[in-house]
């Protein structure tokens, strides 16, 4: 059986590389005096030679010994697998996309182009294990990879029905474990404090005949729980998350099901049972952390804090809603406005730090080593709003540690990665180098763009179409020059229709690259 691919523009995909406790070492993707790509160690030396058109990240997990690469020889046309020693897993005849640590791969019958099986939804989708190095076979039409240690994916028959597969080959054979019987099927989130546990998803069953759709709790052992009576799921596809034994669900409870202003929210357990209403003006509901959940109003975009008896917390307003994120740092503390000023509060509900200054406008999210980038607003500065921002550094413990003179790349801010974060220095022409978490300058701004560092290395460009890899002290270990475009997008010819997933397009899954 031949299984045609879809030509897909692909080079470069930089990695977001794990670290191995045993076995191989970190292997990075580089280019070769050839233009082609292989892949080099930490001495900058070709472990595997550069021979293909395209290559993924390396793919493991931490604690198992084990690397797998996705690699084109024809510029996108067909993928197979390889190992970190470069023999061959799967022959180059697939499409293949990749999450943190696995992959999907996607084949066509005999015959059928993969544009066209998709199209017509006969495509043929496996998942590969990188834990065990095992394949599953092509058992179903789509793969959703899921975050790493979920151990369930969603995965979808040919009946258009979506169910959940085992993603742990150390667990059993990888197959479908919960069946494939739901319009819709999110992944899993971790149960905190049940070991082994992978908790609890959404899930959607068919339209019944009166074209009403459910919307359940599903366990991980595939039992569902259904909302109180007369109430829904809130926001299942904004919101797929059951936290802290906490699901938000809503009501309609007039006699219009679709005036949103008559409409009771609340939360219930994962029995099916109310714990508490709030008023009816209350209606985006966020997951609960840190005994917290945040809720929006409909009436003016103000988010308020509730703990879990659905009382609301006095002079403290959450950050507007889909900026920065709403979760607490591992040590507790998150970013709000007090009386209006950007602040952070612990998982106590006290406010620790306030900003006073009239520029300071925001603080970012809290990050896990307590630092958070803040922001202020200066309209002076050009007339293009986005360099109208600058950011400085801060620690929940000890305030304000650098001026704010620094602007990133990524809109949420820079995290820090093995203690450094890559940041642009407005003082030297928005050139990219490398801070401390005491806000000093470890490699000094030289760069045009740097990535973040991930076992021991970062990516940068030292020109626009020159790339390195560097180590901590600013070294480069490796450079290439370079034309591709940071980002590439399928070709035209494959379909853009929504996955019932994650109501993402099907672009959004293929291989891409990304700098």
């Amino acid at each position: 059986m031949k299984r045609l691919l879809i030509l897909i523009a692909a080079a470069l995909l930089l990695p977001i590389l794990p670290t191995l406790a045993d076995g191989p070492d970190a292997l990075f993707p580089a280019m070769g005096e050839n233009g082609l790509w292989g892949y080099i160690d930490r001495t900058g030396a070709f472990v595997i030679a550069p021979q293909y058109a395209a290559v993924s990240p390396a793919r493991g997990y931490a604690d198992k010994a084990g690397l797998f690469m996705a690699v084109s020889a024809q510029g996108g046309a067909d993928w197979g697998l390889i190992d970190w020693q470069g023999r061959a897993v799967l022959p180059p005849e697939y499409l293949i996309t990749w999450s943190e640590t696995d992959f999907a791969v996607y084949a066509a019958p005999e015959g059928t182009d993969l544009a066209e099986a998709f199209k017509q939804e006969t495509q043929q989708a496996g998942f590969f294990d990188t834990a065990s190095g095992t394949f599953s076979g092509f058992q179903w039409q789509d793969v959703a990879l899921s975050q790493k240690g979920m151990g369930l994916v969603p995965v979808q028959r040919s009946n258009d029905l979506w169910g959940y597969a085992n993603a742990d080959a150390g667990r059993g054979a990888l197959e479908t474990v919960i069946l494939c019987q739901y319009t819709a099927a999110y992944g899993f989130h971790a149960n905190p404090g049940a070991e082994g546990k992978n908790g609890w998803a959404f899930a959607e069953f068919p339209p019944d005949h009166e074209g009403r759709r459910e919307s359940v709790l599903l366990c991980e052992d595939g039992h569902f729980v259904s909302a109180p009576e007369g109430y829904e799921l809130a926001n299942p596809y904004a919101f797929s998350q059951v936290t802290e034994g906490k699901a938000a669900i809503v009501s309609a409870s007039g006699e219009n099901a679709d005036d949103e202003s008559d409409r009771m929210a609340g939360y219930m357990d994962t029995k099916g049972n109310i714990l508490f209403l709030i008023e009816d003006k209350w209606y985006d509901l966020y997951p609960y952390e840190n005994d917290w959940a945040v809720c929006y109003s409909y009436d003016d975009g103000t988010g308020r804090y509730i703990d879990g008896e659905g009382r609301f917390l006095e002079g403290v307003t959450a950050r507007p809603e889909g900026r920065g994120g709403y979760g607490f740092s591992s040590q507790g503390y998150t970013s709000v406005f007090a009386d209006e000023k950007p602040a952070i509060m612990d998982d106590n509900g006290r406010v620790c730090l306030v900003l006073t200054g009239e520029d300071q406008c925001w603080i970012w999210n809290v990050m896990d080593n307590g630092l958070a980038w803040y922001e202020e607003w200066h309209p002076e500065d050009s007339e293009d709003e986005e360099e109208q921002f600058r950011y400085g550094l801060l620690s929940v413990e000890t305030g304000i540690l650098t001026p704010a003179v620094y602007s990133f790349y990524e809109d949420e801010g820079s995290p820090f990665a093995e203690g450094l974060a890559a940041v642009s220095s407005i003082a030297d022409d928005s050139l990219y180098g490398y801070l401390n978490e005491q806000g000093e300058w470890v490699i000094e701004p030289r760069f045009v763009y740097a990535d973040t560092f991930r076992n021991g290395f970062a990516c940068v460009r030292t020109a626009e179409n020159r790339i390195a890899w560097i180590d901590r002290t600013g070294q480069e270990i490796y450079g290439w020059v370079t034309d591709i475009e940071p980002y590439r997008e399928p070709l035209a010819g494959m379909p853009q229709e929504e996955n019932l997933l994650e109501n993402r397009s099907l672009s959004d899954r293929m291989s891409k690259t990304f700098f």
